[in-house]
C-alpha cells in the first residue's frame, strides 16, 4: 500500500542526506523493525511494541511538515492503529472476563438459584 510505503523500512536518512533527522527524530522506528522485534521475542509487553508504533507516525509528523504525504499519512495510520489498538483491548478484555469470574464459580450448581 502507498500509504504505508515509507513506514515500512528504516528512514535511509544518511542516504538522503538528511543531516538533522536524528536531531529530530532521535529514537528511528519503522514497520520491519517492529517487525523484527515481534519475531525475536524482543518485546516483553504490549506496551512496548505499542511504544514502538507510535514512534514511526510521532517520528514522521515531528520531521516532515503538515504539506506533505509522509505527515499526512502517518496521520492516517497513526488514526487507523489506534483505532484496531482499541478494539483489540475491547475483545481482549471480553475474551479474558470468563476466566476472570470463574475463579469464584467452584461448580455449576454456584450458577443456579
Amino acid at each position: 500500500n502507498r500509504i504505508s510505503s515509507d513506514f515500512l523500512e528504516p528512514v535511509p536518512y544518511a542516504q538522503l542526506g538528511l543531516e538533522d533527522y536524528l536531531t529530530i527524530c532521535p529514537t528511528p522506528m519503522d514497520l520491519s523493525t517492529v517487525e523484527n522485534k515481534l519475531e525475536s521475542e524482543e518485546y516483553t509487553t504490549p506496551r512496548q511494541m505499542l511504544d514502538d508504533v507510535r514512534m514511526i507516525f510521532t517520528n514522521a509528523m515531528n520531521y516532515n511538515n503538515v504539506e506533505q504525504s509522509q505527515h499526512r499519512n502517518a496521520i492516517l495510520l497513526s488514526n487507523f492503529f489506534e483505532e484496531l489498538w482499541r478494539d483489540e483491548k475491547k475483545g481482549a478484555r471480553r475474551r479474558s472476563a470468563p476466566a476472570k469470574y470463574s475463579v469464584y464459580v467452584k461448580d455449576t450448581e454456584d450458577l443456579e438459584g
